[in-house]
């Protein structure tokens, strides 16, 4: 068994991608209390590798209630609820109006999900994969990992498998935004001449800039709005854990990345198979924010900004947002479980 579970901070609301192969995947609303923002979040249901993890906060707060969004066992129908039906859902992202777009990965399709649960699929055909560009339902994708959303409504997707970045507008209108279908590489350019290798994690800063975990070549990327994509971090083809400025740093396959949009413009990255956390500042410096490079067995780091991590081990892997505006959380890394991205 795989579990992996996603949670996106949304408004009041967390948004959940629970994924366990061979169970029911499910996107799942998680309502705080109205006691606070920071509740005790200890577990979630689901395999009981994923109750070795858990994040603390102070012990005032009451922890979340958790109901189910929509979806149940694997499938790709449409519908209200639990009516509905995903297959490894592994991104969500929430627009200003509340919805909620989904990467549905093994169905290789975009899905929406209104704040009254219902679900249509947005973009792409169920369990028909490509890289045909077109208009909802004529659109292809190849097992889309992640999507994004920019202040005027696009969504963006992380099409891993294609290795491309791709845009969808509000009107359902699909583009190959940076990078082309079937060839991998790592060099920058604008929009189709820029090259990326299985890029599975997207964030959007608030001048619409996207920033990409190209996990397959080891480095941060950055997309204008005008289709220029140029490494902000890391070397291509380099894999390490050295902290430093632009090209100088090194990571190794990171699989997330978030953006503080709120705050300093900080980017924060799921360094996956080094099992920490970075961090990239505006002016490109890097450094490890918590973990330690090739340790995963147990560790405690106390996070004092904004982050949305995923975690995975050779089980299990689960995520979590809280924008930090009360006392720091301490998230505890238990044994087989290491971070793996932001979301």
């Amino acid at each position: 068994m795989n579990p992996l579970v996603h949670l996106k901070k949304a408004g009041p609301f967390l948004i959940v991608a629970f994924v366990c192969f061979g169970l029911a995947p499910a996107i799942v609303a998680v309502t705080p209390t109205p006691d606070g923002d920071y509740p005790n979040v200890n577990t979630v249901e689901g395999e009981s590798a994923l109750s070795s993890l858990t994040t603390d906060a102070p012990s005032t707060y009451e922890p979340y209630s958790f109901t189910t969004f929509a979806g149940l066992p694997p499938g790709s129908a449409d519908g209200t609820g639990s009516a509905a039906r995903f297959n490894s859902p592994a991104g969500v992202a929430r627009d200003s109006a509340g919805n909620t777009y989904v990467a549905d990965t093994a169905n290789s399709t975009i899905r929406k999900i209104t704040p009254a649960g219902v679900v249509t699929t947005f973009a792409g055909l169920a369990g028909s994969t490509g890289s045909a560009n077109g208009t909802g339902s004529a659109a292809r994708f190849n097992g889309p990992a992640a999507v994004a959303i920019d202040s005027v409504g696009n969504i963006f997707v992380a099409d891993t498998n294609n290795h491309t970045i791709r845009k969808i507008t509000p009107a359902r209108v699909v583009s190959t935004f940076a990078g082309l279908a079937g060839s991998p590489g790592s060099t920058n350019g604008t929009g189709s001449s820029a090259r990326f290798s299985f890029p599975s994690a997207l964030a959007v800063d608030t001048a619409n800039n996207i920033y990409a975990a190209d996990t397959g070549n080891s480095t941060i990327r950055k997309i204008t709005p005008a289709r220029v994509v140029s490494t902000f971090a890391g070397l291509a083809g380099s894999p390490g854990s050295t902290d430093g400025t632009g090209s100088a740093a090194r990571f190794r396959f990171p699989a997330g990345v978030a953006v503080d949009r709120a705050g300093t413009g900080n980017i924060y990255v799921a360094d996956t198979s080094n099992f920490t956390i970075r961090k990239i500042t505006p002016a490109g410096v890097v450094t490890t924010l918590a973990g330690s490079p090739g340790v995963y067995n147990r560790c405690e780091e106390t996070v004092t900004t904004m982050s949305l991590l995923r975690l995975s081990g050779n089980h299990a892997s689960r995520a979590a947002t809280f924008p930090l505006r009360s006392p720091a959380l301490t998230w505890s890394f238990h044994d087989s479980v290491a971070p793996q991205r932001f979301i």
